[in-house]
């Protein structure tokens, strides 16, 4: 009998030590099991948030190349209008002077070609050089020459 009670006695203590250890087992699994939840849990708001700053970034790039569209369109008018009060500074800084020897050459492009027209229906119209009127629209052609000649001398040296 002493035998079958200390075989008993160590059934029991052996059955004690399963169930200690079943208990911690189960509570190991527990703990695993809400560790793969909050982790699953995670997983996801990660990639969420994840879509959520790649759909941010898409939006952001398309916006910057909308600025970067606009600012080339931008720096191409800069340039133009930049070009443009370049040439009116100009203009202006040749003031009254300028406007007069635009004046003064125009008249004489205008006055060249006259010339030359007149010289060509003189040809054709078989007027020759030693004519009366010929040598007077020639004096006073090379008169006007002279002329404009001087007073183009004059403006430029205002300039």
């Amino acid at each position: 009998e002493s035998s079958n009670s200390e075989l008993r006695k160590e059934m029991e203590d052996a059955y004690s030590r399963l169930v200690s250890l079943a208990q911690l087992f189960q509570v190991k699994e527990d703990d695993l099991s809400k560790a793969n939840t909050t982790n699953r849990d995670e997983l996801r708001r990660a990639r969420r948030e994840a879509e959520d700053l790649a759909s941010k970034r898409a939006v952001a790039e398309e916006r910057a190349d909308a600025i970067e569209r606009e600012n080339d369109e931008l720096r191409r008018k800069m340039t133009r209008l930049k070009k443009e009060f370049e040439k009116e500074r100009s203009r202006k800084a040749n003031g009254p002077v300028g406007y007069f020897n635009k004046l003064h050459d125009d008249f004489e492009e205008k006055e060249s070609v006259r010339r030359e027209r007149s010289e060509r229906s003189e040809r054709r119209s078989g007027k020759e050089n030693g004519d009366r009127e010929s040598s007077r629209s020639l004096s006073r052609a090379s008169s006007r020459a002279r002329d404009g000649a001087e007073s183009q001398r004059r403006f430029h040296i205002a300039r």
